[in-house]
């Protein structure tokens, strides 16, 4: 046997139709009531009225007084004059690839290096500065000027010899 569909009273029905449109104008009535005033600080002309104090930048340093990097000025220690250039320059060279045959000599970098107040100078051939380093008590110039000079001549690559030229053993190269 099937169910009878139950029907709602009617009467129970309306009263609470009537109820949630009562809320609903309640509601809307204290939405309308209620003013909402968000205060910025930002005079507005037409507004707000002129004797509202003209705004005007901080000065610098834009921190209280007492606070931040300016609270206490501290002595700028004396600033170090520039290390004189090395006045006798001596010559290093390093070798960048072996021979390979009776007609292939290698190859070899050339530069020179300085020593002033105990700052090596190294510098290509031209004259033009490569690298510098303060040397230890117990370092030797040369070796220190060709270690440079090896390192500045890597090109930073990871794979070893990336950057180097190809060998082509006496023959032609065409393009």
């Amino acid at each position: 046997m099937a169910k009878k569909p139950r029907i709602a009273d009617p009467d129970a029905i309306r009263a609470a139709r009537n109820a949630i449109a009562e809320a609903r104008r309640a509601l809307n009535n204290a939405k309308l009531d209620t003013v909402t005033t968000i205060v910025t600080g930002v005079p507005r002309p037409g507004r707000d009225p002129d004797t509202a104090p003209k705004w005007k930048p901080v000065e610098p340093p834009f921190f209280p007084p007492g606070i931040g990097p300016r609270a206490e000025s501290k002595p700028k220690p004396p600033i170090e004059p520039e290390p004189r250039p090395p006045r006798e320059m001596k010559y290093v060279w390093i070798q960048t690839r072996a021979p390979r045959s009776d007609n292939d000599c290698g190859e070899i970098k050339e530069a020179q290096y300085g020593v002033a107040e105990g700052i090596l100078y190294l510098e290509d051939i031209n004259g033009k500065p490569i690298a510098s380093q303060k040397l230890r008590d117990d370092d030797n110039p040369l070796h220190v000027a060709a270690r440079l000079l090896r390192d500045k001549g890597r090109n930073n690559s990871s794979v070893a010899g990336f950057y180097a030229d190809i060998p082509n053993n006496g023959r032609e190269t065409y393009h």
